[in-house]
């Protein structure tokens, strides 16, 4: 054709048409753009994403020197324009002969073509067709028609097909010496690991044996292991009687040979089947067809295009009009798509479009219709084709983002576009059994579906089925039917669970002030749970621990000079003990004193399968923009307020989310766009995070735009209105890269060393200005660890001679904030329980440039303590001074530390973690209960030696038990079979937050339903259910709470989302009170004291503003 494009003079060229936008372009030009003054003819190939074709032809002029006459080889770079000749030695010689057919690799790299020339490989001296490619990246070619040992073959080679990669390429070869025991006297299939050097037969039956007549036409399935081609033999398998050309396809894996040039009821051709083409995952064949008894009704009596599913078996014959009509002339020459769906094929009919006029041979292109797209997601995953998919299941049972067991997931499925309106039902069964019949709009594409795109009035949903993945192993299958309930498409596929970690948080009440009686006010730790709720949503593990620890004390006031220095935080007693700190001070400090308390007290107690951190609730109306901190990258502890206003809208749960990442060692992503959404830049020079916005993406960058999916709310997440967890922006979810990142840690990981009871030094400073400030040393019987760790610094302990009698390796962490202003970042901090050793004089900090920077000088005598208060036998409840006295000889100031036990000392939580007066006002009113075996315990430290004093038992009254039902909200709608995942906190006041069975479900229709926290159900019967919590504390003492939800029976588009429940309100800026009057959850008073300098740096940003 001359008309296809303008100024098309020449004759027979090379065109690429884009289906998209509907543009045709010649490619058979020279890089200036020069038409070729000789034919280019096919067949041509095309990269992967269409940028680079490949085209034989007899042009002078499409290169800067083609003298020699002949038909070349060359490729086309769409993108630059650039034509370069590819048939040409590593010297860049052109060949001396003809040279066609060329096949690209995937991404254009590598080009393997047909050849009679001698001189593009040293040692070409047999006289034959050799088979060749081209690396026009190192700019090197190799013959592939070798054997494994390198020797030429002695006979004619042709019709190269190169893999995906590259790598392989599979060809046909009349020689005798390519592989051993080659007796046929034939052409067969070769496939030629080039890189590798190996050299192997495909074209053999399942028993192995060599076909008994020529074999040509290779096409290989993306990842080689099925090879497609054309055979004369009558021994590829059992029952070819017909004497004429097959289709076969060879399963390189299992080794078995299939022949698919049959009729769905596998009725053998009545003619010859040539020129296979193979989708990507090597499911669907096309070929070429004289046979008139492949599909019913075929009776033109010429060749047409088939297509064998190789999965149902079914052969669909493809050369036809959109209406079904039989093309009236020959098709053939087939090119199948990767996920098998459309098939572009040749034909001289002229009744296949309407307006075909020409009388002249065209390309079409067949729209097989709608192949599925099949996605598992439990938050996000990264959209794959059913083949992608297949390749990922295949390697290790997971897709690209795993799926966790046991935690709820939803199978969603895609339908393709459509040319038009009809319907599809789409069945599921396996893991989750369950239809939906679809109406398949021409306007919505696979993307729409994903997204539920419904604008414009047009309905474009997807298929949806919910549930819970087992441990291990389990299957699903996922099939397609038309209206007449025939299968269109059908799929199995075998997945792994990956069972993952606990993630526990045990809460922490963190007090800022006091009021007029000398009383702390403080954040509400019960206020952690249902913050907890987004982070249940977007982190990979089925199982989220809860618990109350400590609490932590240390006064805020308003920023005086922000200035960043010692004056930050002050003490006022000069005890070497900080008494309180400005805004931006206060919450690295805090930070560094929860994670103090993790170390000393849950750091080394053996927890396989779970992992555990601290987690500070802070009042919402302390001065200051910070909304949470976190203690370092990765953490063991972090807070945040209980209520965080970004851009009006609350965002406590997804603070609590993005500071938890923080702790599992996930960075920010140092970008603030889109502006519009960004209250900040989440700085950090150190991040990984490869794309230029905050959208949710994957992939190499620019990254692929990803749908997330909030499984129990049964709602999209789309990336342009959902921001990146880890980002300064509202609101938030979590991209794979961030899912990825936590799953690296929660994924279930080597034995750690386990913690050895010992005596401790607990040795902790921060580092600044090449010095370290080191806080009171402690002594304490505990768990920890006794080898000399890790890291870039290290803590020397040593004799009165200076010999180092143990040395103890560390990093230091430093942590950073969520915040609308300045950005904070702590100074370098560290703890480490140290064992004590018996004949030490000094304790040494020493850093990465073995220089020391600090010191404690050992000896002494330690402190006595007497408490004074309480005397034992008392009942206490409300605001109580706990008092004691303390004798030293040589030391006059001395920082303690307060500890509660409920159980007799059989273990003690924290009261305060340091202060220097010799009392404590405790509110036991918040304190877990304890019948006549409360006890309480001061530690006193003059800076290098401890004394420690227990108190005799007393009581404590005990708490009644609550509970609430966090999700669904009340009113909540269902269809049936879709998930219900309740979700609920019950607490004991005397032990903390309940789960397992003191966490029970029951339903008015239904019955008991299950327990624990958590309950993902989809059997709900239809009808109207009270649903009802009920928790049980250690005591047997009961409390309930109670919601009313519907499971209705309805079309898929008719049943809304269920109501988001009305969160827990934050906690509003007290007016002093004593105490934290009725929390309970063992929430322990006490005294922060920081014996710490300067907070560390701060980073300015812009669109910094109040809230």
């Amino acid at each position: 054709a001359s008309n296809l494009v303008a100024g098309d003079t020449n004759g027979w060229d090379i065109f690429v048409r884009d289906r998209q936008t509907g543009e045709t372009t010649r490619v058979s030009v020279s890089s200036a753009g020069i038409q070729g003054n000789q034919g280019s003819n096919f067949p041509g190939a095309i990269s992967a994403d269409g940028r680079f074709v490949a085209f034989h032809s007899t042009a002078t002029n499409l290169a800067a020197v083609d003298t020699n006459d002949r038909s070349d080889v060359f490729v086309h770079d769409r993108q630059t324009g650039e034509t370069t000749m590819v048939s040409v030695s590593t010297a860049g010689v052109q060949g001396n002969t003809t040279s066609n057919s060329p096949s690209i690799s995937a991404d254009g790299r590598f080009v393997a073509f047909y050849s009679f020339a001698t001189n593009l490989v040293a040692g070409d001296t047999n006289m034959v067709g050799d088979i060749f490619v081209h690396d026009r990246q190192a700019g090197e070619t190799t013959r592939a028609s070798v054997s494994s040992g390198g020797a030429q073959a002695n006979d004619s080679s042709g019709e190269p097909s190169i893999s995906a990669d590259g790598r392989f390429v599979a060809f046909w070869s009349q020689a005798t010496n390519l592989v051993p025991g080659d007796t046929n006297g034939t052409a067969d299939i070769f496939l030629r690991d080039w890189q590798g050097g190996a050299t192997n037969i495909v074209s053999l039956s399942s028993s192995g044996a060599q076909g008994n007549g020529g074999s040509g036409g290779p096409s290989m399935s993306t990842d080689t292991r099925f090879i497609a081609f054309h055979s004369y033999a009558s021994n590829l398998v059992a029952g070819d009687t017909n004497n004429v050309q097959d289709v076969f396809v060879h399963d390189r894996q299992t080794g078995a040979t299939s022949r698919v040039s049959v009729s769905t009821a596998v009725v053998q051709g009545n003619q010859a089947s040539v020129n296979p083409t193979i989708s990507a995952d090597g499911r669907f064949v096309a070929f070429g067809s004289y046979a008139s008894n492949l599909v019913a009704g075929d009776t033109n009596n010429v060749q047409d295009v088939f297509v064998h599913d190789r999965q149902t078996g079914e052969t669909t014959r493809a050369s036809v009009s959109t209406a079904g009509a039989q093309g009236f002339n020959a098709s053939g020459f087939p090119a199948i798509s990767v996920d098998g769906r459309f098939v572009a094929f040749q034909s001289d009919s002229f009744n296949l479009v309407a307006g075909d006029t020409n009388g002249k041979s065209d390309i079409f292109v067949r729209d097989l219709g709608p192949r599925l797209t099949v996605e598992f997601t439990q938050a996000i995953q990264v959209l794959q084709t059913v083949y992608a998919l297949d390749v990922d299941l295949a390697d290790d049972g997971q897709p690209p983002v795993p799926i966790v067991a046991k935690k709820p997931a939803v199978l969603r499925v895609y339908p393709g576009q459509v040319s038009q309106a009809t319907n599809v039902t789409v069945e599921v069964s396996g893991i989750v059994s369950g239809s939906e019949t679809m109406a398949l709009d021409p306007a919505c594409t696979a993307e729409d579906r994903r997204r539920r795109n419904t604008a414009g009035g047009v309905q474009c949903l997807s298929a949806d089925f919910y549930f819970v993945p087992p441990v291990g192993q389990w299957t699903a299958t996922v099939k397609a039917r038309d209206a007449q309930g025939n299968v269109l498409e059908s799929y199995d596929f075998t997945l792994e669970s990956k069972k993952s970690d606990l993630l526990g948080l045990f809460a922490v009440s963190v007090c800022d002030s006091k009021d007029g009686s000398g009383n702390w006010q403080c954040g509400d730790p019960s206020a952690l749970g249902p913050l907890k709720s987004l982070l249940k949503k977007t982190a990979p593990t089925d199982e989220f621990g809860g618990g109350v620890s400590h609490q932590v004390k240390l006064q805020v006031f308003d920023d005086l000079n922000l200035d960043g220095d010692s004056s930050d935080c002050y003490d006022l007693s000069l005890d070497g003990v900080f008494d309180l700190c400005e805004a931006d001070a206060w919450w690295p400090q805090v930070a560094l004193r929860i994670g103090d308390l993790y170390w000393l007290w849950t750091g080394f107690i053996p927890t396989p399968g779970q992992q555990w951190y601290y987690y500070g609730m802070v009042r919402p109306g302390i001065p200051g923009g910070t909304g949470g901190y976190a203690s370092g990258i990765p953490g063991r502890a972090a807070a945040s307020r209980t209520s965080v206003i970004r851009q009006g809208v609350e965002t406590n749960d997804q603070v609590v989310a993005h500071e938890t990442g923080h702790l599992l060692g996930v960075r920010h992503t140092n970008k603030d766009q889109p502006a519009a959404s960004c209250y900040n830049l989440a700085w950090d020079d150190a991040t990984d995070w490869a794309y230029a916005d905050n959208l949710l993406r994957s992939g190499a960058a620019p990254g692929v735009l990803e749908v997330g999916f909030d499984v129990a709310n049964r709602a999209v997440m789309l990336p342009e209105s959902k921001f990146e967890l880890m980002s300064y922006c509202v609101p938030r979810w979590v991209s794979p890269r961030t899912y990825l990142g936590f799953l690296d840690v929660l994924d279930p990981p080597p034995p750690q060393p386990q913690g050895q009871p010992w005596t401790y030094w607990q040795v902790a400073g921060t580092i600044s200005g090449g010095s370290a400030s080191l806080q009171p040393l402690f002594t304490f019987d505990t768990l920890g660890l006794t080898g000399a760790g890790t890291g870039t610094h290290r803590i020397e302990v040593r004799d009165g001679g200076g010999a180092v009698l143990f040395t103890r390796f560390f990093t230091p962490t430093i942590s950073h904030t969520e915040t609308i202003g300045a950005e904070v970042e702590g100074l370098p901090s560290f703890s480490e329980l140290v064992p004590v050793q018996g004949s030490a004089t000094s304790i040494v900090v020493i850093d990465n440039a073995s220089t020391q920077i600090g010191q404690i000088v050992l000896g002494g005598t330690a402190p006595s303590v007497g408490i004074t208060f309480p005397t034992g036998d008392e009942t206490l409840n409300g605001p109580q001074t706990v008092a004691w006295t303390v004798s030293d000889p040589d030391s006059a100031s001395h920082t303690y530390q307060v500890l509660y036990s409920p159980d007799g000392g059989a273990t003690w939580q924290s009261l305060t973690s340091s202060q220097a007066q010799a009392s404590l006002k405790v509110d036991f009113s918040t304190l877990p209960g304890s019948p006549g075996n409360a006890r309480i315990r001061v530690i006193a430290s003059d800076g290098t030696n401890t004394g420690a004093a227990t108190s005799t038992p007393f009581s404590v009254p005990k708490k009644l038990p609550s509970a609430q039902i966090t999700f669904p909200g009340d009113g909540s709608v269902f269809r049936p079979g879709e998930l219900v995942w309740l979700q609920g906190l019950g607490t004991d006041w005397d032990v903390g937050f309940l789960s397992g069975g003191s966490m029970q479900w029951g339903s008015s229709l239904d019955g008991a339903l299950g327990t624990g926290e958590d309950l993902p159900l989809t059997n709900l019967s239809e009808g109207t259910h009270s649903i009802t919590l009920t928790a049980t504390d250690a005591d047997a003492n009961q409390a309930t709470d109670s919601i009313t939800i519907q499971v209705v029976a309805s079309p898929l588009s008719e049943v809304p989302p269920p109501p988001t429940p009305t969160p827990m309100p934050p906690t509003p800026t007290p007016t002093p009170v004593p105490g934290v009057s009725g929390l309970g959850l063992g929430v322990l008073a006490g005294l922060l004291a920081v014996s710490l300098w300067a907070y560390g740096r701060r980073r300015q940003q812009r669109g910094a503003s109040s809230s």
